[in-house]
């Protein structure tokens, strides 16, 4: 794995090739982070700095550093750090949006709130992508248009042309591998699964949703979306943030908006299922990447089911290097 460190201003570039050890983690729709061990001889201390670039060049990843640790008594220099996109977070959201048409919207609010930090945005593909009106205001950029993107199934990440030195936020769509000739599948059985994990998790299920709003006169009221009942209903409370009550719109068409947004809550508090996998680093990236939707199968444990490559876990030291794949937020399918 072949290592290069940018200066913060991106005018010196370094190349690391004594690595003590390395993790890097690698996300559809997250903020990735990393540890990196370099030996603390002449030669990194004068490179390291707070706010580098490092970069993965056979991956295309790149990461700023955020912290640095200089053990003396074992000789190390540990970098710690995020994902490139992760520097979206230094802009909050001042000025309320609202997102609907996804991909449109959400370069919309970043564009606005940029505020000169040194960021590209991409030109977009089209992807047709909606959600019902949800707005956008406060807190850290990426940390609030995350879960819109979680929403629409969509991802984002920064690219960084360490040529034209630049660093270009992007929204995308992972490929569809479930279908065809091509289609991926990792099955424990033909051994394409090898240290599988698979994690049934209902800890933060639910599945009927209470939805508080207001009129446009100021009167409150609720509304309920979901249907189990007894002892498998597992209910959840929120207040309406999407757009208020327009003047022409009747009190039935509003209630029925907040009711498809008391839905979208639910879609954060699946019951989950997901994959961990030791993958072939050589098809990463050719024949599947993060974002893609593909098959996972265990005959044994009885479960089918597409789900979206959701993060990569990338580690190397003396011992060799390896990578973890991460597979969630599945369509369960129980095998026949």
């Amino acid at each position: 794995m072949r290592l290069e460190l940018f200066s913060h201003d991106l005018s010196n570039r370094h190349e690391i090739t004594h690595a003590i050890s390395s993790e890097f983690s690698d996300y559809y729709n997250d903020v990735g982070k990393f540890t990196l061990v370099l030996p603390m001889d002449d030669y990194s201390i004068s490179i390291v700095e707070l706010d580098a670039v490092l970069y993965i060049v056979e991956r295309r990843l790149a990461y700023e550093v955020a912290e640095v640790q200089f053990d003396s008594d074992n000789g190390e220099i540990t970098l710690n750090g995020y994902s490139l996109n992760n520097r979206l977070n230094r802009r909050i959201v001042a000025e309320s949006a609202s997102v609907v048409n996804v991909e449109t919207d959400v370069y919309n609010v970043v564009r606005n709130n940029l505020r000169g930090l040194p960021v590209l945005l991409a030109t977009g593909k089209g992807l047709p992508e909606t959600v019902p009106a949800t707005e956008v205001y406060g807190e850290e950029l990426l940390k609030k248009i995350i879960p819109v993107l979680t929403d629409a199934g969509l991802g984002n990440r920064i690219v960084f042309d360490y040529r034209a030195k630049t660093q270009t936020f992007e929204v995308y769509k992972g490929i569809d591998r479930t279908e065809g000739l091509t289609a991926v599948l990792f099955v424990q059985e033909r051994g394409t699964a090898p240290g599988l994990v698979v994690d049934k998790d209902i800890s933060e299920y639910k599945n009927v949703c209470y939805c508080e709003a207001e009129y446009k006169d100021g009167t409150s009221f609720v509304v309920k979306a979901g249907t189990a009942s007894d002892n498998e209903r597992r209910e959840l409370w929120a207040s309406f943030s999407g757009d208020s009550q327009q003047d022409d719109e009747s009190n039935a068409d509003f209630e029925s908006r907040v009711k498809q947004y008391a839905a979208l809550q639910l879609g954060g508090h699946l019951n989950r299922n997901g994959f961990s996998i030791d993958a072939n680093g050589d098809e990463l990236g050719t024949a599947y990447n993060v974002g893609d939707l593909v098959w996972c199968v265990s005959l044994r444990l009885g479960v089918k089911y597409k789900a979206r490559i959701t993060a990569a876990k990338y580690s190397q030291d003396a011992n060799g290097s390896s990578v973890k794949l991460v597979i969630g937020d599945p369509i369960l399918t129980v095998l026949r």
